[in-house]
């Protein structure tokens, strides 16, 4: 990846990947609610690689708490689809991001596209190796 860090892309049913639960078949609530979770971990985690290369140097387990995040948007996007996962990361950038913080809506929106950027780019990573 662009970044350095390549994402360890394991199906999530596989022992080695990070725990993604619930699945799609386990109803679109907790769909929502683990998209919700990863976007806003994801969010947390830029922060804290952007005050780390404020001080120098982003460590290594940031590069890959990140790359674990989008690997697990990206098996989520896969199960989906583009547009269901698009809809529903802005609907949970919404309710998410704006909670408790002083974001606006278009803010929050923007935040999700460009975490939608960085899985839409692994995406098309993978779509050239096949």
């Amino acid at each position: 990846m662009a970044n350095g860090v390549a994402a360890k892309l394991v199906p999530p049913s596989t022992p080695a990947s990070p725990s993604i639960s619930p699945r799609v078949g386990e109803g679109r609530e907790g769909i929502e609610n683990q998209i919700g979770k990863t976007l806003v971990a994801f969010a947390a985690l830029s922060v804290q690689a952007f005050q780390e290369v404020q001080g120098g140097k982003m460590s290594a387990a940031t590069r890959s708490q990140g790359g674990d995040l989008i690997a697990q948007l990206y098996w989520i996007r896969a199960e989906l689809g583009e547009t269901e996962f698009v809809a529903i990361m802005h609907q949970q950038a919404r309710l998410r991001l704006c909670y408790g913080t002083n974001l606006s809506a278009e803010t929050a929106v923007e935040i999700a596209g460009d975490i939608l950027g960085a899985v839409n780019k692994v995406v098309a990573t993978m779509r050239a190796m096949n």
